[in-house]
């Protein structure tokens, strides 16, 4: 069990948590089509706009969670990366161009690029057979603050202006900032960590595992649910600004539901079962988002889609530092973020080349469905993955 102090560093760390994506994510329900419609941006930057906040926690994970080691510190990376949240919404909000929103969207990657430093500090607070169930709490906090933010943001958008929402970012950033000034830090025991140490973590069968797994995953996700999937509804299906944060919602809360319970399921069912079924449920839902032709349909795939993400992400996650020490889960968390970084950046790239290779001249509808159908393909060769993968982690247990 965790200590007192455990307890309250734990309390405080799941406070700067909400506040952190609370922070990044008033926003992303409308950034998509903000960039298409009053930016005049086209597919293919429109995925570059939304897969330069992936692009940069991809190239910036892995060095700072091995500075983070390195350092034995992991307080000054907290405190920096929510400030550069609240200087990427500042920046969004005053950005003339498409091209000013792909700067500051990709600032913002630099601040999720600190999630490594919140995780690994969360699950030190908790003993080796906690770890599923205390990572399935901070999804539910970060997952959580996502729904409230969305929901505030699309509304404030709708009914003041975008400049309002991105507004509200910087307050909950600023928020943000002065909790994790109250964090204190814990200094890392043991040897310095080396390049040669984090080799030795890449060699975990487990963490390799949950890592491509975590990257089929995101790369659907981004080219789907926080990429395409707002241009769809807004183009085709006809929903206002204010409805795409309640869409948001609709896969965001079942998603935080769900990995809350995430280890139970999986305890229960098996974790090859569980996982294999959330990629299932994610691809089905990829392929029905082009069939839908009103907002109860287009609802109704969303929630489908949030329940196996939030079955898909809290296990992966665990995954990741399952068998790592301490010392060492810097460096395999910033591995494991930064490589589905990579899926988050390729993924809606990719559905911009679809979009615009398959759109017949103004009309995306086209476009829109073979993107759905590429990203359920993908969603399903994740299930297989999952399940060939979790039939080799049953005979070779770490």
């Amino acid at each position: 069990m965790a200590r007192q102090s455990d307890r309250e560093l734990s309390r405080r760390l799941l406070a700067a948590t909400f506040l952190l994506w609370f922070s990044m994510y008033t926003y992303p329900s409308f950034l998509a089509a903000y960039a298409q419609e009053e930016m005049q941006a086209g597919a293919m930057l429109v995925g570059m706009i939304t897969g330069s906040y992936g692009l940069t926690q991809m190239l910036l994970r892995i060095p700072l969670g091995l500075w983070s080691d390195l350092i034995r510190r992991r307080k000054p990376f907290l405190v920096a990366g929510i400030a550069a949240a609240v200087v990427a919404s500042i920046g969004l909000m005053c950005a003339k161009s498409a091209y000013g929103l792909l700067i500051f969207r990709a600032l913002s990657g630099v601040a999720a690029s600190t999630w490594v430093m919140y995780s690994v500090m969360y699950s030190s607070c908790f003993e080796a057979g906690e770890i599923q169930h205390a990572l399935g709490k901070l999804s539910f906090y970060q997952y959580g603050s996502q729904v409230v933010a969305m929901l505030l943001g699309a509304l404030l958008a709708d009914r003041i202006g975008k400049g309002a929402a991105f507004a509200l970012a910087a307050a909950a950033g600023a928020a943000g900032v002065m909790v994790t000034l109250t964090i204190r830090d814990v200094p890392q025991t043991g040897p310095r960590q080396t390049l040669r140490d984090f080799a030795g973590v890449l060699g975990d069968k487990r963490l390799l595992t949950g890592t491509l797994l975590s990257t089929v995953f995101h790369f659907v996700c981004w080219g789907t649910v926080l990429g395409f999937t707002v241009n769809w509804a807004k183009g085709v299906i006809g929903l206002t600004t204010a409805q795409l944060g309640f869409l948001s919602a609709a896969y965001l809360l079942p998603n935080t539901l769900v990995a809350r319970v995430s280890g139970p399921i999986a305890e229960k069912t098996g974790r090859r079962a569980a996982m294999t079924g959330g990629f299932l449920l994610v691809a089905a839902a990829s392929f029905l988002y082009g069939q839908t032709r009103a907002a109860w349909q287009l609802f109704a795939v969303q929630i489908l889609f949030g329940c196996g993400m939030g079955l898909i992400v809290p296990m992966t996650m665990a995954d990741a530092i399952a068998n790592i020490p301490d010392e060492r889960r810097g460096a395999a968390m910033g591995f494991y973020q930064s490589v589905y970084g990579l899926g988050m950046f390729l993924g809606p790239v990719a559905a911009g080349a679809v979009v615009e290779r398959f759109s017949t001249g103004a009309d995306l509808a086209a476009g829109y469905r073979a993107n759905f159908a590429v990203m359920a393909a993908v969603g399903l060769l994740g299930a297989v993955i999952a399940w060939i993968f979790g039939k080799n982690a049953r005979k070779h247990k770490a």
